[in-house]
C-alpha cells in the first residue's frame, strides 16, 4: 500500500500498526478509559498524519487539494464521533467496531486517494 512518498508511507504504517494491535489491546484487558485513551491517541495520531498529507498537497499546488481535504475532515468528524462512542458503550465492543471502520476507511483511502496523490508528488519531487 505503498504511495512512493518516503514520510507518508513511514505514518501510514505505523497507523496500521496502532490500528492492528487495538483488538490485542482490549484482549489484554484494556478498560473503558483505557480504550477511549487509545482511539483519542489515534485520533491524534490521524490529525498530524492528515495535516502532513494536507501541506504537501498546499506546497506542490496539488489540484485535487480540496477534495481530499473534505475526505479528511469526514473522517476527523467520523473519528471523533466514534471516541465519544467508546465513552458511552462498553469498552470492547466499541474498539473492535471501531478498528473495524478506521481499517477500512484508511486502507481504501491510501488504495485510492493517497496514491492518485503519491503519483503526483512523484512527479513533482523527481
Amino acid at each position: 500500500m505503498s504511495v512512493g512518498i518516503g514520510e507518508i508511507d513511514a505514518q501510514h504504517r505505523e497507523f496500521i500498526r496502532l490500528i492492528a494491535g487495538m483488538p490485542e489491546k482490549m484482549i489484554a484487558g484494556y478498560d473503558t478509559k483505557s480504550a477511549v485513551e487509545l482511539v483519542a491517541f489515534l485520533e491524534g495520531y490521524a490529525d498530524r498524519h492528515f495535516t502532513t498529507e494536507e501541506n504537501y498537497m498546499s506546497v506542490y499546488s496539488y489540484p485535487a487539494l480540496g477534495a481530499h481535504k473534505v475526505l479528511h475532515d469526514k473522517f476527523r468528524a467520523e473519528i471523533k464521533l466514534m471516541r465519544e462512542k467508546a465513552e458511552k458503550e462498553e469498552a470492547a465492543r466499541a474498539i473492535l467496531d471501531i478498528n473495524r471502520r478506521i481499517y477500512n476507511w484508511f486502507v481504501e483511502h491510501i488504495k485510492v486517494t493517497d496514491k492518485k496523490l503519491g503519483e503526483f508528488l512523484k512527479g513533482k519531487l523527481r
